[in-house]
């Protein structure tokens, strides 16, 4: 009798569950489109379409301005390159271990 430690299945099960994710979030991103751009104007997130914002949404009007884009391009650089380093690091280790 095999014994599992169950990594694989908790790996697949993770997988299942984002590959079913990621189509049903965005789905509900084009449904409520409108109103996620109303709140994000109301709260100050986005820029309206009076305040000539420079990145403008579309069929919205609303969009960034240029510090609202400095931040953006901000959090995306960071979203990118955490993920890359911490994939390096762990490429590094695995070649000092062997």
């Amino acid at each position: 009798m095999a014994v599992s430690n169950g990594n694989s299945d908790d790996s697949l099960v993770l997988t299942v569950v984002g590959v079913l994710a990621a189509p049903t979030l965005g789905g509900l991103l084009v449904m409520y489109w409108h109103q996620v751009v109303d709140w994000a104007v109301k709260t100050g997130v986005l820029v309206s379409a009076a305040a000539h914002p420079l990145v403008v949404l579309p069929q919205t009007g609303a969009g960034l301005d240029l510090p609202r884009l400095a931040i953006a391009f901000a959090v995306v650089g960071l979203l990118v390159m955490v993920p890359l380093l911490l994939i390096r690091r762990s490429w590094l280790q695995q070649q000092v271990i062997q």
